[in-house]
């Protein structure tokens, strides 16, 4: 499979999972103990997030005791005035697996398919959570197959969060910081890191070369 611009289109217009946020069934196993119980789940920092969702645990399942779906709850603000746009209250199945060392393994049931997932999406511009086959999502590294510079974009960016305090994933042709050590990080190894960001750099301004070359080469033909 292609680049952005080649290969099956349905594909190659669709986000990715890394684009979504992502609800993964890790992220409330402490709402499944027992039914009733409440919390909430965000992204980003408590104080200012990206979503927060007020989770509910429902009913019960006859085999474990445990709650058989979640309740989210949670509101879209207008970008202009800050005020609640839309409210969205609705269940999610939850399905179990007997664990080999005792317990159990908690699934989602997708909202729309009723596929047993371990993770829910949620598509940019999107307001309702999904498994991955019904929102048709991809993953970046097969889009990026036979693309050079698509190649040493992810690189880079993989790089850099990999050696970044803050996970920072910035494209390679903008302007940006330098990657800060994370704390407790040794310095011989944050070097390392560092290294592998400025070898990926390299070779993505060397892919940039070639597509501009390549670019030239067809206009003066």
């Amino acid at each position: 499979m292609g680049g952005w611009g080649s290969g099956r289109r349905e594909y190659a217009t669709t986000p990715t999972v890394g684009q979504c946020d992502q609800l993964s069934s890790d992220d409330i196993s402490d709402f499944t103990e027992s039914a009733g119980l409440e919390g909430t789940v965000w992204w980003g920092e408590k104080d200012d997030p990206h979503i927060r969702i007020a989770v509910e645990s429902k009913g019960c399942s006859s085999i474990t005791d445990r709650p058989n779906r979640l309740r989210l709850r949670y509101h879209t603000k207008d970008v202009s005035t800050g005020e609640v746009a839309k409210e969205y209250d609705y269940h999610v199945g939850l399905d179990y697996t007997e664990c080999h060392f005792g317990g159990y393994r908690v699934w989602f049931n997708c909202p729309d398919c009723s596929q047993r997932v371990g993770k829910l999406y949620m598509p940019p511009g999107g307001y309702r959570f999904s498994c991955r086959e019904c929102l048709s999502l991809g993953y970046h590294t097969s889009r990026t197959s036979g693309d050079d510079m698509k190649q040493a974009e992810l690189r880079y960016k993989r790089a850099f969060a990999k050696a970044d305090k803050n996970n920072r994933r910035p494209h390679p042709g903008g302007v940006t910081r330098p990657p800060e050590k994370p704390k407790g990080m040794h310095e011989s190894t944050f070097e390392e890191l560092r290294a592998d960001v400025i070898e990926a750099q390299c070779r993505w301004d060397s892919a940039m070369v070639e597509k501009e070359k390549k670019l030239l080469s067809r206009l003066s033909g």
